[in-house]
């Protein structure tokens, strides 16, 4: 609407009374009735980090600064579409095995505390023994009986633990730090971040925003606190006087492909160019990796719940064709 010239208040007009959800209605009614009270429209926007994040409003204002909030606002609308079909896509990936994983958590409860124990009581009064899969399924579920409650209360603990750990500055840190260590996915997240930091920070450039505050505004983009503390350090490293090119060679993170097009792009006067053509590259190895993980580790996770709704189900139905031959004796 505003690249078709229509008023901003008359769009935001529209928006408050035709977006599906009430929550956002609210929002934007609030930030309509600030617009007009003469409101500068990413002051309004920054009431609502949860919704619109420091990269949406530093574009916004740069759009609004140079007469482009048109073609800023058609960026982000670009960036976050694109991310959300990767979301929608990992998440797709991962519905058939939580499903399955559903489904064995379900059966084996069943089995443990209401069919399985029924059985036994039958075996014991032919004075006959259970079949081995049966009764090593029997065994761990006697295991997990005895033993939920402390299970489950240790569970909580180091799960109230680890997220008061997580919560801390250094913490968080450590913890990302040591994600993008991890063997497969470690790659993939190294991947993202570098991708979505690049994309967001050639939008800013783009749209007139210093290279600095585009810097420190891209850093929490990636939610990732390491990465996020490794574009702060970048971000006070130029404001102190060292070359782009430099500064950047300093993290490990960003050696490599990253380091030489943004050397180029200070040679040549014009980041937004390189730092497009970074995030195109690395949004494309991104993508093709997180083909190859979910086509690898889709299959390994159905395969894996597969086998053990099976074992279960073999666990249940050999009593059942041993009761008749009982019975007959």
């Amino acid at each position: 609407m505003v690249r078709s010239n229509l008023p901003l208040v008359q769009a935001l007009e529209s928006l408050s009374q035709d977006a599906p959800r009430r929550s956002f209605r609210v929002i934007l009614t609030d930030i309509l009735e600030q617009v007009k009270c003469g409101r500068d429209f990413h002051r309004c926007l920054a009431d609502y980090p949860k919704t619109f994040n420091g990269t949406y409003i530093g574009v916004v204002q740069a759009g609004m600064q140079s007469g482009q909030l048109g073609v800023a606002l058609q960026q982000i609308s670009d960036y976050l579409d694109s991310h959300d079909k990767v979301l929608k896509k990992v998440r797709a990936a991962l519905i058939y095995p939580g499903l399955l994983f559903a489904s064995f958590a379900v059966t084996f409860h069943v089995m443990i505390f209401g069919i399985l124990p029924r059985f036994q009581s039958l075996f014991l009064s032919y004075g006959k023994p259970l079949p081995a899969p049966t009764q090593f399924v029997l065994d761990i579920g006697g295991v997990y009986a005895r033993n939920w409650p402390f299970m489950l209360g240790g569970g909580v603990l180091v799960g109230m633990s680890f997220f008061a750990w997580l919560r801390t500055t250094q913490g968080r840190i450590t913890f990302d730090r040591l994600k993008l260590k991890l063997p497969i996915f470690g790659d993939l997240m190294r991947l993202s971040a570098v991708a979505r930091f690049a994309q967001t920070l050639a939008i800013q450039v783009q749209n007139s925003v210093s290279l600095i505050e585009s810097i420190r505004v891209a850093a929490p983009a990636n939610n990732n606190r390491y990465v996020e503390q490794s574009l702060l350090s970048i971000a006070n490293h130029i404001e102190q006087g060292e070359s782009i090119t430099q500064a950047f060679k300093r993290e490990v993170l960003f050696q490599g492909v990253v380091q030489q097009m943004i050397s180029a792009g200070e040679q040549s006067g014009d980041l937004a160019g390189p730092l497009t053509s970074v995030a195109n590259y690395f949004e494309s190895l991104w993508a093709q990796k997180l083909e190859s993980v979910i086509s690898t580790v889709n299959p390994l996770l159905t395969a894996t719940m597969g086998m053990l709704i099976s074992g279960m189900l073999i666990a249940a139905f050999l009593p059942v064709f041993e009761v008749s031959g009982l019975a007959v004796q």
